[in-house]
């Protein structure tokens, strides 16, 4: 951390808080400058830059940087709460600084939500959301303890936990690089070489679901790129993604998202 702060200045910014469910609620970030963005609550997804869907679930932390975008949403089924805080990186005559993206920490973590990253971002936003004495020098201790707290998360994913990880996110592609397919747990658990036994609690702790669920999701995320971008037929989409008839499709598209695939088409 110390090679890209040095004598900058992390600045917090007023746009801190707390977000509480609300029925339909997605985002489409394009950042200007930092957000540390945690799950307190819920589930959804997170598509950032093109790269690999994130399943975001209780304790899911968000390192979000000038220039990222994409999208988050959220399971309407369970919908998220999340604690928030946006900051700068200033040089000392306050302009905003360009952090190489070597030096900077991973973009996704998952926290403890009493642990210290979560705590340190907790009372930040109390802070600035207040205005007792003080509050300027407080908030930019805290958001110092904050972002110190997530460079010391990688090293908690060591050994046994980063290999886990890589597992999970080996058999995620698997499922993901051909969702059409009915894939088995004993199928992909053999494939990363593990057990089936063994691929479920991957998947329940790195992609907060089930291997099942995490198969359907994959198929209905791409059923919704399909309907949303292309004029392929709703029963050609179906037939696609292995379905037997389109019904069935309609049926969990609209129990996912809210709307049925010709309503979700002409939106």
């Amino acid at each position: 951390m110390d090679r890209w702060l040095g004598e900058r200045r992390l600045v917090p910014s007023d746009r801190c808080g707390l977000h509480e469910p609300l029925p339909g609620w997605a985002w489409r970030p394009r950042l200007r400058d930092f957000d540390v963005w945690m799950v307190r609550g819920g589930r959804g997804r997170a598509v950032l830059d093109g790269e690999h869907p994130v399943e975001l679930a209780p304790g899911t932390l968000l390192l979000l940087r000038p220039g990222d975008h994409g999208r988050i949403e959220q399971d309407e089924s369970d919908p998220v709460s999340v604690t928030f805080c946006h900051f700068a990186v200033l040089d000392h005559t306050g302009r905003p600084v360009v952090i190489p993206p070597d030096l900077l920490p991973a973009r996704v973590h998952h926290v403890e939500l009493g642990g210290q990253a979560a705590s340190a971002l907790g009372a930040l936003v109390r802070t600035m959301q207040g205005s007792a004495p003080m509050r300027t020098l407080r908030s930019r201790a805290l958001l110092m303890q904050l972002v110190s707290a997530i460079y010391a998360l990688p090293a908690r994913l060591s050994g046994a936990a980063a290999a886990d990880a890589r597992l999970a996110q080996r058999a995620a592609a698997i499922v993901d690089a051909d969702p059409s397919r009915r894939h088995s747990g004993v199928e992909v658990a053999a494939a990363i070489g593990v057990t089936a036994r063994d691929l479920a609690p991957l998947f329940r702790t790195h992609h907060g679901m089930t291997f099942r669920d995490y198969v359907l999701e994959s198929r209905l995320q791409r059923a919704r790129v399909l309907v949303g971008e292309t004029d392929i037929p709703i029963t050609r989409i179906a037939q696609m993604l292995g379905y037997g008839d389109h019904v069935l499709l309609s049926k969990q598209f609209s129990a996912r998202f809210g709307r049925s695939p010709r309503s979700f088409r002409h939106s």
